[in-house]
């Protein structure tokens, strides 16, 4: 991408029994993800790359760090501030080569941490 490249900023607050759990930040090129909504990320965001758009996911690289709650995560994961909070940086790209998304997700430690299982299949 280029720096003067447009994309959407997307943040998200992920729920699990209506209890916060994950807050995400994304960047997604406009270029590839024409027609993203609101309705669209209510639901599955690489679904509707890959089912609806037709992109084929190829490969993502994912950093997990652990630190320390913010501002941000006291008001929209009800962290305590300075809390342990663990951090996937990831960055995903296409069959293409392309960048599709650079991302975070957040979550608090003493809520667990991640289980990973990738597969990407060629058509």
């Amino acid at each position: 991408m280029t720096a003067d490249e447009p994309v959407y900023v997307i943040d998200r607050l992920r729920k699990i029994d209506d209890l916060p759990r994950f807050l995400e930040h994304n960047f997604i090129p406009l270029k590839l993800a024409p027609g993203l909504t609101r309705e669209v990320l209510s639901g599955s965001l690489y679904g509707y790359l890959c089912d609806e758009l037709g992109l084929r996911l190829s490969g993502a690289k994912r950093d997990i760090t652990a630190t320390l709650a913010t501002a941000r995560d006291v008001l929209y994961l009800k962290a305590e501030l300075g809390e342990p909070v663990l951090e996937v940086e990831q960055v995903m790209w296409l069959s293409t080569g392309e960048n599709i998304d650079y991302s975070t997700v957040r979550n608090l430690a003493r809520l667990g941490g991640y289980a990973m299982m990738n597969t990407y299949q060629q058509q």
